[in-house]
């Protein structure tokens, strides 16, 4: 488990913050193509599954109808182990939970866990064993998902982007917002595409270490919360 922080905040730029919330849409692209692709369930864009379990019912198909179950309820949990870590503290503009750090690196946890297992399985895993990889998949989205909501930047999700897409079109047709809001929304939504297709060209090309991308992109996040926890710290 990773050290957690005083219930203090943060200090943080917003140009960095917005910054951080694009590489984490980017990992959650990255692999949300992995799990449609090879497993067949949506991990961050979470509610999608809802239509697949309504087609593997319609189809009489148990197997594909769990999967999306299990991926829709461990994203669920995710969101609930997130919110148990933050905490309720909730620190003013410009800062980041103390505490966002260590959701951060517990989602990296999650992440190599995926890509060890997916490595172990040479990127082709049986029925059994992605029920095991979307499990772990859907519970680091959740928990990426809670920690985002506390980050001030209200409307932004970096896995489901469907409400972010909405409010952007909403702010450019009635020339609302501010220009920062109308770029991280922007750049959330371009992120999940760049994350996706750059998985696209890995499962194609070197499908053995596509989840590697979006462990690295976590991981660019966790060591720049790092390095604000230690300018905290100073």
């Amino acid at each position: 488990m990773p050290d957690v922080d005083p219930p203090a905040g943060m200090a943080i730029p917003p140009r960095v913050r917005d910054a951080l919330l694009v590489v984490l849409a980017m990992g959650a692209g990255a692999i949300d193509a992995i799990t449609l692709t090879v497993l067949g369930v949506f991990t961050a864009a979470i509610t999608g599954n809802l239509v697949l379990v309504g087609l593997a019912l319609g189809q009489g198909d148990g197997a594909q109808a769990l999967r999306a179950g299990a991926g829709f309820g461990c994203f669920a949990l995710g969101l609930v182990l997130a919110e148990r870590l933050l905490g309720r503290d909730l620190p003013p503009e410009g800062t980041l939970r103390a505490r966002a750090r260590p959701v951060v690196v517990v989602v990296a946890l999650a992440q190599a866990a995926f890509a060890a297992g997916w490595l172990v399985l040479g990127g082709d895993p049986g029925a059994p064993e992605r029920i095991v990889l979307i499990a772990v998949a859907a519970i680091a989205m959740g928990a990426q998902t809670e920690a985002v909501r506390t980050w001030h930047a209200p409307g932004i999700s970096t896995t489901y982007v469907t409400g972010t897409l909405t409010l952007l079109v909403n702010e450019l047709l009635e020339h609302a917002g501010t220009r920062r809001d109308r770029l991280r929304r922007g750049g959330v939504i371009g992120g999940v595409v760049a994350g996706a297709t750059m998985s696209a060209l890995l499962l194609d090309h070197a499908r053995s270490v596509a989840p590697l991308l979006p462990l690295a992109l976590t991981m660019i996040v966790a060591l720049v919360l790092q390095a604000a926890r230690r300018r905290r710290a100073a």
